[in-house]
């Protein structure tokens, strides 16, 4: 039983410390991204991702950290909006514009 409080215990501050991560992380990006990239930035303000503090590690993961990384950063897929928006992905790989984007990852110069 005290086995169990102390995972319970353990998984609880991990869980309390990566909620005191995220908005530092999430600052970070927007502070480097207001200088090298200030239209992504402020779509995203402008965004339901922005307004509901989705940071950008959510869909670009963590490992890219500065202008050294560049490479580490994910490029959302489709595949990675379907981890929240399920229902959303389904109906677009259902429609027109799914062939569209199966068109262009087919071009040589957009892989």
């Amino acid at each position: 039983m005290i086995k169990k409080k102390r995972i319970f215990f353990l998984f609880f501050l991990f869980f309390l410390s990566t909620l005191a991560f995220r908005p530092t992380f999430s600052q970070n990006c927007l502070d480097c991204h207001k200088t090298k990239t200030p239209f992504i930035v402020s779509d995203w303000q402008l965004s339901k991702h922005g307004r509901n503090d989705v940071g950008c590690h959510i869909c670009h993961g963590e490992e890219h950290k500065g202008s050294g990384d560049v490479a580490k950063a994910r490029i959302p897929t489709p595949e990675t909006c379907a981890l929240c928006h399920e229902e959303k992905v389904n109906q677009f790989k259902k429609g027109k514009h799914a062939f569209g984007w199966a068109a262009m990852k087919a071009m040589p110069t957009a892989h």
